[in-house]
């Protein structure tokens, strides 16, 4: 560690340097402070166990003095064994890593995200995990090291630069310091090397990578991504990840790597979350906990998976013998339930708990949720055949594009920042675009509406490529790195959903005949509706249920039929609808409808959220339909009739993209 600290100094580093520096002797003197309490601790242990054996031995009144000195023996023998198993675990730097590793995320969570401490400790808990995973590889433990020396001059006294010919630069550098250490030692070094860049991997994770890869590339977090954001100790899992194997015979060890176990089970088991461009550098500390800051305000701040296992599987215990069997799945997720309604209510809302506001919101929410369970939700597929399919895509020619500009503060207002929009409208529809952008300034959060010469597009052809430019308003400061965001609003478009099923009639059900055309007529994905890959889409389906695609017509009594027609607008792009206009479920011409509502709308009977994203969906209604007296007729005479339906969505989307630049400022 001397080394790396050297090393950092020597490119200006000494402050940061110094700081890990007092973070290691903080935890050793936390440790320190500690060391006396451990011991009065297993003293304790040791007299319980003795005191055990006495208590036996009193009880039953057939043991004799020599037995209670044996009884005595054993326990005092138990205590030593439990000490030469502490004692070994603790010979590891993994164990260490774990315990420094728990401590860390428990610091995290005390002092929240961004303290500078956290991120020192971090640079610590990087050394100590090169030399464990160097005992886990069984290779040299100073080479592993290099490779976070590296790091850390690049990180701290370089900023993180990602300009090219700095990268060049610096990257030859560190290559003939690499094929030195090769020749050196006859190519041993080479694995030990490169395992060294293993433990900047989980520095990055652990700091808020993932968080940062979600927003800059506007992904949907799903519930894996939100285990490892929310509950994630990263550190402590790689220590147990780089404990040695021979620690099998050492029961401490042993019993670490099954906690670690069982919490990945609890947190990752557990359903408890609901269904980047160039930059000249990359993000800054306070950057990468911003991120992770605000997934983490994205996200239901449920409690933690494995508590609520370790709470449910409690109660199961305790409730064995009632006569009600206890439902530990039912028990986690009211749990997770209740937590995620009473953040919302204190957190979200402001109320504060116990009070009538507070109860209020808590009903209404369980509610709501109450009414969503029971809503008939309806999926939908792609229909790859249909490769003509309209689209739409930012294109930043990052060849070309100004990431960094150096100006004057009267030339601010002359910056211009290229974009290209294309579309592919294959069908030619008529459609609309208005094109927005807006900076927003990486630190203090600060944001302004950008300015682009006629913004409002109408595209007509085939294809079309729109090329614009967002300029700074006049009189408008700047200065620092900003995230430029361009929005595409795109209105008119239209897309159709497709839905095949076999119309049979009541004597031919269960026929050979109508097992050749559901082999010939029908598909594993036709249970559904399926669309072309664009930006949103109705999935409907009907029949009884409303998954089979074979439909039995009665002849009697038509006026009571069991076709459930359910459906729903889904989001599937990678931005967000604006507004439904109308939709039309194409279905009368065969069936008479029970409620018109479920087959046609406008803009003023679908209300869609407006933080909707990729693979949300709006239910539309639900309602029974009935086989016309023509559809008997024809299905009666030739038994059966396969149809196609038609289901037309007409909306509006808005897509977006980003990318950091950077404004410096200098007076002559």
């Amino acid at each position: 560690m001397g080394a790396a600290l050297g090393a950092a100094e020597a490119v200006g580093g000494a402050k940061a340097a110094g700081g890990a520096s007092g973070a290691l002797d903080a935890v050793g003197s936390f440790l320190g402070k500690h060391k006396d309490k451990a011991k009065s601790a297993a003293g304790s242990l040791g007299s319980a166990v003795k005191n055990f054996g006495s208590v036996g031995s009193a009880a039953t009144g057939a043991i004799v003095g020599a037995g209670v000195g044996a009884v005595s023996g054993v326990a005092s023998a138990g205590v030593g064994a439990a000490a030469d198993q502490v004692k070994g675990a603790l010979k590891t730097s993994s164990m260490f890593l774990i315990i420094l590793g728990i401590i860390h995320y428990l610091i995290r969570l005390k002092l929240g995200l961004g303290n500078s401490f956290s991120l020192y400790f971090g640079f610590v808990l990087m050394i100590i995990a090169a030399y464990a995973v160097a005992n886990k590889m069984d290779v040299k433990r100073k080479i592993t090291v290099f490779p976070i020396i590296a790091f850390l001059v690049w990180y701290i006294a370089f900023g993180g630069s990602l300009d090219p010919s700095f990268l060049i630069r610096y990257g030859i550098a560190w290559i003939l310091i690499f094929s030195a250490l090769g020749v050196l030692t006859s190519g041993e070094s080479i694995t030990p090397f490169l395992s060294g860049f293993i433990p900047v991997a989980v520095f990055f994770a652990d700091i808020g990578g993932i968080s940062v890869a979600i927003t800059q590339l506007g992904l949907t977090p799903t519930s894996l991504m939100s285990s490892l954001v929310l509950f994630m100790p990263w550190w402590f899992f790689f220590g147990i990840f780089t404990l040695p194997e021979e620690g099998d015979s050492n029961a401490l060890i042993e019993i670490v790597r099954i906690i670690g176990i069982l919490y990945l089970i609890f947190v990752f088991m557990v359903p408890f979350v609901p269904a980047m461009g160039y930059e000249n550098s990359i993000p800054s500390y306070d950057e990468f906990q911003s991120a992770e800051q605000e997934i983490r305000d994205q996200l239901p701040d449920t409690e933690n998976p494995a508590y609520s296992n370790l709470v449910c599987t409690i109660e199961m215990v305790k409730s064995i013998t009632d006569e009600n069997q206890f439902d530990i799945d039912e028990c986690v997720k009211e749990r997770q339930l209740n937590s995620e309604i009473k953040s919302l209510c204190t957190k979200l809302e402001g109320f504060e708990e116990g009070s009538s506001d507070y109860e209020s919101c808590v009903e209404d929410e369980k509610e709501e949720r109450a009414e969503d369970e029971q809503n008939i939700d309806v999926a939908g597929t792609v229909d790859n055949s249909l490769v003509e399919h309209t689209d739409a895509c930012f294109d930043l020619e990052m060849d070309s594009f100004p990431s960094k500009r150096t100006v004057r503060p009267s030339s601010v207002s002359s910056l211009q920042y290229p974009i290209i929009f294309e579309v592919d409208n294959p069908k030619e529809q008529l459609i609309y675009v208005y094109l927005t952008c807006n900076f927003t300034n990486t630190k203090t959060k600060e944001s302004f509406l950008g300015e682009i010469s006629n913004p409002e597009i109408i595209v007509e052809s085939d294809s079309e490529s729109i090329v614009k430019s967002c300029s700074i308003p006049d009189g408008q400061g700047m200065n620092g790195t900003y995230k430029l965001t361009y929005e595409a609003e795109m209105s008119g478009l239209e897309t159709i959903s497709y839905l095949t099923r076999v119309l049979v009639s009541e004597e031919m059900v269960d026929s050979e005949i109508i097992e050749e055309a559901e082999a010939a007529y029908l598909s594993g994905s036709d249970s559904y509706s399926s669309a072309a890959d664009e930006f949103a889409r109705i999935n409907f389906a009907f029949g009884s249920p409303e998954t089979n695609p074979v439909i039995e017509v009665k002849d009697e009594d038509i006026s009571d039929s069991e076709i459930m027609l359910v459906s729903t607008i889904e989001n599937v792009g990678n931005g967000k609808i604006i507004s439904v206009d109308a939709f039309y479920i194409g279905v009368e011409e065969d069936f008479t409808i029970e409620d018109y509502n479920c087959i046609v709308g406008n803009s003023g009977s679908v209300i869609i959220p407006e933080d909707n994203s990729k693979g949300d969906t709006e239910t539309l209604s639900l309602c029974f339909i009935n086989p016309t007296a023509n559809v008997i007729e024809e299905v009666n005479l030739q038994d059966f009739v396969v149809q196609s339906y038609k289901a037309n969505l007409l909306y509006s989307y808005l897509i977006s993209t980003q990318n950091n630049i950077e404004v410096v400022i200098y007076n002559e």
